[in-house]
């Protein structure tokens, strides 16, 4: 064998070693993870109609996501929330998310208002700002896994309100870098 021989051998062999040996994962470094996959499927949702005293408050949130021009609003879906604080008074709370962040179990309805979709968490207490309808939708959502009830950064938007003796205030909002709560009297 000829030195050049012997050069490109010993290179090659060099080469070889050292790809190889950068590569130290076993099956063993990865026998306490689990691939968590997320999975989406085609749920079925009653349709609610809103209480007209509400649809100002859509207004708002509609007409700031729209003058936002960092957000796509075809890869959204805004999540509304009520929860009631006495007698006299409930909060509202709108999120705007990424579509792909939405668990199905935490869908009670879904409306729609001036072409934008909205996901509904509501309790039966609270049916005097929604009517369900008798229609029903098929929209697509995340399937429960382990993270379903850990928060995520998926948030783009939200708004804060609250009906005092039926009066609709903003508390506070925060989208497209503009945010505002309101103080304390």
């Amino acid at each position: 064998m000829n030195r050049v021989s012997l050069v490109i051998i010993v290179a090659f062999s060099v080469l070889l070693f050292s790809c190889s040996s950068g590569k130290k994962e076993s099956s063993e470094d990865h026998d306490n993870t689990e691939a968590i996959n997320s999975e989406y499927i085609l749920e079925e949702f009653p349709i609610y109609e809103p209480n007209s005293i509400l649809f100002p408050v859509f207004d708002t949130v509609l007409q700031s996501v729209r003058e936002c021009p960092e957000i796509k609003e075809s890869t959204c879906v805004y999540c509304l929330s009520i929860s009631r604080i006495d007698e006299f008074n409930t909060t509202i709370s709108i999120e705007l998310r990424e579509k792909k962040s939405i668990y199905c179990s935490r869908i009670d309805g879904v409306f729609l208002y001036k072409g934008a979709v909205f996901k509904l968490n509501i309790n039966e207490q609270d049916s005097v700002f929604f009517k369900r309808s008798n229609k029903v939708v098929k929209a697509k959502c995340q399937k429960d896994n382990i993270f379903t009830n850990d928060f995520n950064d998926a948030m783009i938007g939200v708004w804060e309100y609250i009906i005092e003796n039926n009066q609709v205030n903003c508390v506070s909002f925060g989208v497209c870098g503009n945010y505002w709560h309101r103080s304390k009297n």
